[in-house]
Parts: structure tokens; sequence; C-alpha cells
């Protein structure tokens, strides 16, 4: 049997996809429907999913209504202490560090090296005080703005599930030179002017608690899943900021993870779909069809798909990927047999059999569109980790369907991972599709699209009467 515990910032994003919960920012919604593509496949190839009932008490009730069938995991407090304790020691040991007007620590410098976004930046002049701004860094001016403030509103997305008092970090921030930026700190402008300063603008503001909030929240359900030994799938934002964040902990020796990180990055890898050695994790890389897609052009009615997916669950094609899947881990459990890597390499083939054949039924027009959602799984990314804390058992409660044999899987929990830059490009194509999948959305009625501000990378280092280099 394979268990997942998804986090319950996709969920809400699923729940904004279907119109209960009104955006404010429109560049959320192709964000949601990349989170929408992950819960499909969660339920279509894992046998049951949990999630962590920490959500926001009043609208718990309607959350677990909607998702009758995801089961909730129940803390007790003391155990929900401890773990945000060791989250917090966790956290609180890399705070956000902003120097030479760039990210300059490895707690986000990799992940937005990743994500292909080249922050900068600047002091910015508003009522004659100038107030510090991230912006942009963009080598020429045709840059797609588009998808870059999309990845910036999953960050900014990230607070609306803040579900406790958590205090952000204040970050350190020195200028080029190398001095503290603090409440006396001044700067000059192109005349020669000196100028007091306001601190960070609002947006800087929030932008920097959504990065301190993702990466505690990150951090969380990594130490969850580790100590329930479920696999763990997170908000595609949180996806790409978690293998970063294993990747530090694990000291950046991992092999495993260096795989998973390339493949996300797009890069073939001959340690992926093979297994060479009975050491290494099992890590397989699929392109899959888009499955909100394929219920688009098949049903065209989006209220019902949580319903549909359900129903195809139970279709002979997943059930066997279920199955292979789940003996790939047996096979891991007992890897001390001679003929194991055998084993495993005609499981995984049997698995790509299966996934083409799930691509043959599910893609659609694919000889002239076909959208397709990355999808990267390892089966045991937290043997790879010696940095997590060992915790005692943590006692909770979990309402389990009756199928369920055993809640504990071999040691070490394993994570599925997506190509967030390549998925999103999917969705800037799905045209008419877009328009089915996201016709439930409520907007707000103050909603608009949020531009992320940009700064040519020719004029970074000039002064203007209105900006000022960092």
């Amino acid at each position: 049997m394979r268990y997942a515990i998804i986090d319950n910032s996709t969920l809400t994003a699923v729940q904004r996809l279907l119109g209960d919960i009104p955006i404010k920012n429109k560049y959320s919604i192709d964000g949601d429907i990349l989170a929408f593509e992950s819960f499909i496949q969660t339920v279509l190839f894992y046998d049951d999913v949990f999630f962590v009932d920490d959500y926001k008490r009043q609208y718990r009730n309607k959350r677990q209504e909607l998702f009758k069938y995801i089961y909730p995991i129940e803390l007790e407090d003391e155990n929900y202490k401890l773990l945000m304790n060791e989250t917090k020691k966790i956290t609180n040991n890399y705070v956000t560090t902003i120097a030479k007007r760039q990210f300059a620590n490895d707690n986000f410098k990799e992940f937005f090296e990743m994500l292909r976004m080249n922050i900068t930046f600047t002091w910015d002049l508003s009522s004659s005080v100038y107030y510090l701004n991230y912006k942009l860094l963009q080598e020429h001016s045709g840059v797609d703005i588009g998808k870059y403030s999309e990845l910036s509103s999953m960050i900014y997305d990230q607070l609306m599930d803040k579900t406790i008092d958590y205090e952000t970090p204040k970050a350190k921030i020195y200028d080029s030179w190398g001095r503290e930026i603090n409440s006396s700190y001044t700067v000059v402008n192109s005349e020669g002017r000196e100028y007091e300063t306001g601190g960070m603008t609002k947006q800087m503001q929030v932008f920097l608690s959504g990065l301190s909030w993702l990466d505690f929240r990150t951090t969380f359900y990594n130490l969850v899943a580790n100590q329930c030994q479920f696999d763990l799938v997170l908000h595609p934002i949180r996806n790409a900021y978690s293998i970063n964040l294993l990747n530090r902990l694990s000291g950046y020796k991992s092999t495993c993870i260096n795989t998973i990180i390339k493949a996300m990055n797009g890069i073939v890898d001959k340690t992926l779909n093979r297994i060479i050695s009975a050491a290494q994790p099992i890590t397989i890389e699929k392109e899959l069809p888009m499955f909100s897609v394929w219920m688009a052009d098949k049903y065209e009615n989006i209220a019902d798909f949580i319903d549909i997916v359900y129903h195809l669950k139970g279709e002979k094609e997943f059930t066997i990927c279920r199955e292979i899947l789940s003996d790939l881990d047996d096979l891991y459990c007992n890897n001390k047999q001679a003929d194991y890597i055998r084993n495993v390499n005609l499981l995984i083939h049997d698995l790509e059999k299966q996934m083409k054949r799930i691509e043959d039924l599910y893609g659609v027009n694919p000889s002239t569109f076909s959208p397709v959602s990355s999808l990267i799984w390892t089966n045991n990314v937290a043997a790879e980790i010696t940095n997590l804390p060992t915790l005692p058992e943590i006692k909770n409660r979990i309402t389990v369907p009756t199928s369920i044999k055993k809640l504990r899987r071999y040691s070490g929990f394993g994570a599925t991972y997506k190509s967030l830059i390549d998925d999103l490009v999917q969705i800037q194509g799905l045209g008419a599709y877009h328009d089915i999948i996201t016709k439930h959305v409520v907007v707000d009625k103050d909603s608009r699209y949020f531009d992320i501000k940009t700064e040519e990378q020719r004029f970074q280092n000039y002064k203007t009467w209105f900006k000022i280099p960092m």
C-alpha cells in the first residue's frame, strides 16, 4: 500500500480553482492549476492520501467535507508543539541574508537559481523617501514578465495558509560595500543629495514574509513525512524549495538529490529510470498527460472533477501502476537479495509500459496538442539526509479507511517532485481548456494582475532621481 501526505497549500489552491475561495491576485490562477494537477496525480498513484489537520479552525469542517476521500492526521498538542519547535530550530539557523543586491545564503540563492529568477534590490523614491524594493533583474526587455509574476505570486500566496502566530526571523541586509542597512541608513542620489531611507516597501516585506513562511512550512512537512514514513506531496512552489532544503540538510553530498535537481531542471541523468546499484534510491521521472485537460475535454464541468478523479483511480491502468510502485517499495525494503537490481529494473520497465498506456489513453489530440505535466518520484529521499532531527514517536489520531493494513513503511520517506518552470509553460498554452478549468474561479472585486517589478541589467549600476542601487 502506498500512502502520501499532501499539504494544505495544495488543497487551498484546489479550493480556489473550484470557486470556494476568492482570488485577489489573478496571477495565482496558473499556479493553482499546477497544484490541482499535483492533487490529481497524488490521488491516482497513491492508495490513500492524508493531510495534517491544522488548517484555519473555522474552515476545517468545510475542507474535510470537500476532500472527503482524504484522511486527516490530528497531532496531539504536545507533539504538534514538538514538531513546531524542531522546525523553528532548523529554520532559525538559516536567516535570510541579502548582500550586494542578491540573496547571499544558500537558503534562497539556489532556490531562485532553480526558478531562473535573478532577483536584485534597489532603493526607490516615494514621497521624498527612498524605500528598499525587490525586482527581477532582466538581461533584455523581452523577458516573460507573466511567468515570473506567477512565480512571485505563488510565494505571496503562501501567507494565505498561515495558521499560527509565527514571528518571521528578521532578515540581515547589507549594501554593496558590506554595510548593514538599518533604521539610520542613508543614501545619496544621482545629484549628490543625501536622503533618509524608510526601510522596505510593503511589497518587499510581504515577499520576504512569504519566503520565511515557505521555508518554515516546507521544513515542517518534511519532518512530519519523516515521522509518519509517508511520501510527501507539496504545493509546486514548496516542492521546488523542498529539494534545495533537503540538499542543504544533506550537506550537498547526496547523489540522489542532485539527480532529482537535474531532472527538475530538465537535465537527463543516467541514474533516472534505471538502477545500477543496490544502495541507490529508486528515482523515476516521467512526463504524464495533464489529466485536468483530459477531464476538461471530456466533461467540461470542473465542479465534478474531484469525483471524476476518484472514478479514474479505479481504472485498471492506475491500479497496476500503484501495484508496481508498491512492489518497488517492498523490493527496496529487502534489497539484500542477489537479483535485486534486475528485479527493480524489470518493475521500472513494466511501469514505463503502463505509463505509456496512460499517455495514449489520457492525452488530448496527441498528434496536434498534448500538454504534459512532470512527475519525479523517489522512494527513499530521507535516507540521504543526515541532519533531520531524530524525534520520539509522534502520537496522532488518523481516521483511516478499512483497507489500510499498516501505517508505517520502510525506513525513510519518499517524495514526488515536479519541473515547475516547464509545467508553467504547458499551462500558458492551454487556450480554451484553460477557460474550462478556471470557469468556476471567483475573482475578488479588487483583484488584479500584480506584475513583478523589473530592472534591466544594463542599468543596474546607474543612479537616477527615482532609483538608487542598493
